[in-house]
C-alpha cells in the first residue's frame, strides 16, 4: 500500500492528468484505514462515520487518498 502512495505522489508531482471518476469514499477511507493508522501512529484513535446511501463523489481516488492523508498527518502534527 505504502508503493502505491509513493507511486501515485511521484504521478502528482510530475502533473499527470486526474482521471476523475465515480468514488466510492466510504469505500476508499476503509481502505485506507492501515494506511492511515501506520501514518498516524498509535496516540491516534481513527473513527469514521458515514451517512447511509451516501452518494459517489466524482474525483480522482488517488487524488482524494493523498488529500485524505496529508489532511489526517497535518491533523495529528497540529
Amino acid at each position: 500500500r505504502g508503493a502505491a502512495l509513493t507511486q501515485r505522489m511521484l504521478s502528482f508531482a510530475r502533473q499527470q492528468s486526474l482521471k476523475p471518476e465515480a468514488v466510492d469514499v466510504p469505500g476508499l477511507v476503509r481502505g485506507m484505514e492501515d494506511l492511515l493508522q501506520r501514518s498516524l501512529g498509535p496516540q491516534v484513535r481513527i473513527e469514521t462515520q458515514f451517512p447511509l446511501g451516501l452518494g459517489r463523489a466524482h474525483a480522482d481516488a488517488h487524488q482524494l487518498e493523498l488529500s485524505l492523508l496529508n489532511l489526517a498527518v497535518n491533523g495529528r502534527d497540529a
